[in-house]
């Protein structure tokens, strides 16, 4: 999860996991269901949306999205994406993880969506503005952005922490079982040639955390 830094540099990035409540972390390929848990939703609007290249990342400022938690609102900041992924499934890697980042007043909630390659499946979604990353950093491009949402999916959820400094834990996460596909030719458009070949933070420990699944819709 991008908040203003990201170090490429693994070694660093393992040091940093000085928390019992760190992330990302490896998700086990199993997960007990929790079945008293109503299906949570994530509501999805078409609305306007700027694309940054941040010179670390691809970051998207949006506000088209929201979901009711335990009570508590969240509203939708921003998403951006790491490259290779940042959580890990039984200890594999994904080529691309995005992060939908979700703010109540005083608590954060990040929505996880894994990619693996597929040549002949090339991502709606991401094609709506992946011509449109602007070349030079922190320069954006405003455009409106529409998520096809509605699927019921099984979802990881856990809590952790950001991925990036200042490694601020109590975060609630969730990570969607149902992996998207995104074109060799996409990814390359995604990472800009002045962008880090690699930007994602190594697994954390799970120090003994629940890791619950649950139904999402998105």
């Amino acid at each position: 999860m991008l908040i203003k830094d990201i170090k490429d540099n693994k070694t660093d990035n393992k040091s940093c996991c000085f928390g019992k409540s760190q992330s990302p972390i490896d998700l086990p390929i199993v997960s007990q269901l929790n079945k008293n848990q109503k299906k949570i939703e994530f509501n999805f609007y078409s609305k306007n949306a700027k694309v940054l290249n941040t010179a670390e990342t691809v970051k998207v400022e949006w506000n088209g999205s929201d979901v009711i938690v335990n009570g508590v609102k969240y509203k939708l900041l921003q998403f951006h994406f790491h490259w290779k992924s940042e959580h890990t499934i039984n200890g594999k890697y994904f080529p691309l993880e995005m992060h939908l980042v979700y703010k109540a007043i005083d608590e954060l909630l990040v929505l996880g969506i894994l990619f693996d390659i597929d040549d002949n499946n090339e991502n709606i979604f991401l094609e709506q503005f992946i011509h449109k990353i602007p070349d030079d950093e922190n320069s954006s491009e405003e455009f409106l952005l529409k998520y096809p949402g509605g699927n019921i999916v099984e979802a990881w959820t856990y809590d952790g922490s950001l991925t990036t400094p200042p490694y601020l834990e109590g975060v609630k996460w969730f990570i969607s079982k149902e992996i998207k596909m995104i074109s060799s030719k996409q990814m390359m458009k995604l990472k800009k040639k002045n962008l880090p070949t690699c930007n994602n933070r190594d697994t954390c420990d799970r120090n003994d955390r629940n890791i619950d699944m649950v139904k999402i819709i998105i």
